[in-house]
């Protein structure tokens, strides 16, 4: 769908003369509008899960943490892009909608172990590279850095909301720390074996 919305985009935007694109720049503004316009549906879409759920808190914290670990760190790719949205929206949906559920049972002893457990792959793999995303030494130690940033403001935030005693919101930290490390994992062996 952002594809063939990112298309009317631009030809809309050519045709008007509100851009200027040659033949060989067409596809690559094509793709730069698809991918923004995906992350926006992205976002909304969390968005309304959290509040249709009642879990607008939960949604947010889910996507302040979610969105910088995948940009920096990276992972596993699915094989298709309907996989990826499915598996995407899908478990964005179960987790907004049923994690305060779960979570509210666990103590923050599990929780932060937990956390702490599944951060550490992310620090010692991310970023991780994919078949078509390789990286120069120079970006390689860009993304690390900005992985380092974002887990240290997430680890700063999970700490605040340990002392506001919100064990729902650093639960959500914790589940997403384990989703970025696992797909972390899967990209790093999938780089080993290469087929990433």
């Amino acid at each position: 769908m952002s594809n063939m919305l990112s298309k009317i985009l631009v030809h809309h935007l050519y045709k008007n003369n509100w851009i200027e694109l040659g033949p060989e720049t067409m596809p690559i503004c094509i793709y730069c509008f698809s991918y923004v316009l995906s992350q926006l549906f992205f976002f909304f879409y969390c968005i309304l899960v959290g509040c249709i759920s009642s879990h607008f808190s939960v949604a947010l914290v889910y996507l302040f943490t979610l969105i910088p670990l995948r940009i920096f760190c990276g992972g596993a790719h699915a094989s298709t892009k309907n996989i990826c949205l499915i598996l995407s929206y899908g478990i964005s949906g179960i987790i907004i909608i049923y994690a305060p559920k779960i979570l509210f049972y666990l103590s923050l002893q599990l929780l932060t172990l937990l956390y702490f457990f599944f951060l550490l792959p992310i620090i010692f793999i991310a970023p991780v590279e994919t078949k078509n995303k390789r990286f120069t030494p120079g970006l390689f130690f860009q993304l690390r850095r900005k992985c380092y940033l974002s887990y240290s403001m997430i680890s700063i935030l999970y700490c605040i909301l340990i002392l506001l005693r919100k064990n729902i919101l650093y639960g959500t930290i914790t589940i997403c720390v384990m989703i970025c490390s696992v797909s972390v994992i899967i990209g790093h062996y999938q780089n080993l074996r290469g087929v990433s």
